[in-house]
């Protein structure tokens, strides 16, 4: 405790400055004890120094977390930070990008993000698993039991991305005002040439990338549609993270296509009869699981 004769008024304000405290302050609860009273909330407050004992300079307290910041940059690994540190500033503790970095397909990831996909995951798979248990014995359809036994094990068997969509280019305004939390992982891709196809297809594939090669030549290459494929719910994971229906067309060929994205050919839940409440299900429990299918193949 440090001792200061103080005389006449004075604000507190005044006090720390000429101290030039390094103090982390928290003015907020600055506090002034004047005999059985205490004075709150007085940093910029004028008091008079009769019978005042002690003035109390709270210290804010810093809380730090651990995320994790890989691919082209140039320090990747491990950072703790602040709890206040936005996307932007960790990528200037991380060197910047690299010139390789392919901006427009950042990944990233977030543990809040993924117990929200596991909840609704857990939740649709409940609903299945009640239903098959209603059903089993009373279905002369096999194909009814093996499609809910199916969709079970996909919710079962999901590697939850958590991922977070959006503008996270450094100069971005979405990177400002993004304030990192614990365990959140960042990965930067390089730039790339191909594109992949994932999801009920014979061979799944990365391959080079063609404008002048339609999405149906793509799954060709893939070996052609599985038997179990869904052929009329193909979507295509853009490189940024966003999910857009695919329709045949001549605006769905090649041209909409860009290096690094996804094409997803779901499997086909739609033959299962009497599922009230599961059908929206399959979809979600589908989106989900391909989802990671990107940074799979960013990754590559």
């Amino acid at each position: 405790m440090l001792s200061l004769p103080i005389f006449g008024n004075f604000r507190p304000i005044d006090v720390y400055e000429y101290l030039s405290s390094n103090l982390n302050l928290d003015v907020e609860n600055v506090t002034v004890l004047k005999g059985a009273k205490s004075v709150l909330q007085a940093y910029e407050k004028t008091l008079n120094s009769k019978d005042i004992s002690t003035i109390v300079f709270p210290e804010n307290s810093i809380n730090y977390i651990t995320v994790n910041i890989t691919g082209a940059v140039r320090s990747p690994g491990f950072y703790e930070i602040t709890e206040n540190t936005s996307l932007s500033e960790l990528y200037k503790l991380a060197g910047g990008l690299t010139a390789g970095a392919d901006e427009s397909a950042i990944f990233f990831s977030r543990e809040s993000i993924k117990e929200q996909e596991r909840n609704i995951v857990n939740e649709y798979k409940k609903i299945a698993l009640n239903y098959f248990l209603t059903i089993q014995n009373n279905t002369q359809n096999n194909s009814d039991i093996d499609g809910l036994i199916a969709l079970i094990e996909s919710a079962s068997n999901i590697n939850f991305a958590g991922r977070l969509t959006g503008n996270l280019m450094p100069s971005s305004i979405e990177s400002n005002g993004l304030i990192l939390e614990q365990n959140d992982f960042i990965f930067i891709p390089s730039y790339t040439n191909t594109v992949s196809v994932s999801g009920e297809v014979l061979q799944p594939i990365t391959t080079l990338y063609n404008t002048n090669t339609t999405v149906e030549e793509l799954i060709d290459k893939a070996g052609g549609f599985a038997k179990t494929a869904n052929k009329k719910q193909i979507y295509i994971i853009k490189k940024n993270g966003t999910s857009i229906p695919y329709r045949s067309s001549y605006f769905t060929n090649a041209k909409f296509l860009e290096p690094g994205d996804t094409i997803v050919v779901p499997r086909d839940f739609d033959s299962i009869n009497l599922l009230p409440g599961i059908a929206s299900a399959t979809q979600i429990i589908s989106n989900i699981a391909f989802a990671a299918a990107s940074l799979e193949s960013l990754s590559n």
